[in-house]
């Protein structure tokens, strides 16, 4: 066991924290720097200084004007917000029945979509591509949403979250005259999201 004499002071353990922080946040430095800095200041050259000559902030209304920053902001919104969607309703419809529901196979077919984890992206990319451009979606929202409208770390949480929610609440609805798939939709997906 080690005594208190041979541990390094804890000013030792802070001053190797801070050094790791100016190391990760200089790209961060630099950059603000870069971007305050005039027309004529060298930002490429090896004379390439760090702290600008003369700080102007003329530099901010010339990109906004010289690009569409709102349009690039909508995009980036709505291609998140569709990619969210897209993926709870159809990981959370692919999951419920593999959850919750017994029939000869559902282990199998659950391996073989949580194996499909280990394959990479870059593997798939080209087929995608090719596929969407063949469905007509190029240059389009639904075609950039396409490739990761099914992820299936997304489906494995949902079957995870299903299988952990109470199975008691499934035969109270079945006398009510309430179908296997309107349970999941009004019971099992409201209780499984998190408080």
């Amino acid at each position: 066991m080690l005594n208190n004499h041979s541990r390094p002071p804890i000013a030792l353990h802070y001053l190797v924290l801070v050094a790791i922080a100016v190391l990760m946040l200089f790209p961060l430095l630099w950059l603000v720097a870069t971007s305050l800095k005039g027309p004529g200041e060298d930002i490429f050259g090896a004379g390439a200084q760090l702290l600008p000559r003369a700080a102007t902030l003329e530099n901010f209304p010339k990109v906004w004007q010289a690009f569409p920053f709102v349009r690039y902001f909508f995009n980036s919104t709505l291609v998140a917000l569709l990619s969210v969607a897209l993926n709870l309703v159809f990981c959370a419809l692919a999951a419920y029945p593999l959850a919750r529901l017994n029939f000869r196979g559902r282990e199998l077919i659950f391996a073989l979509i949580v194996a499909t984890i280990m394959i990479p992206f870059q593997i798939v990319m080209i087929p995608l591509y090719i596929l969407a451009v063949q469905l007509g979606l190029r240059n389009t929202y639904l075609g950039i949403v396409f490739p990761i409208w099914l992820q299936r770390l997304v489906f494995f949480c949902c079957d995870r979250r299903f299988r952990a929610s109470p199975r008691n609440w499934k035969k109270r609805p079945a006398w009510m005259g309430v179908a296997n798939w309107a349970c999941g939709g009004i019971l099992c997906f409201p209780l499984s999201v998190q408080p």
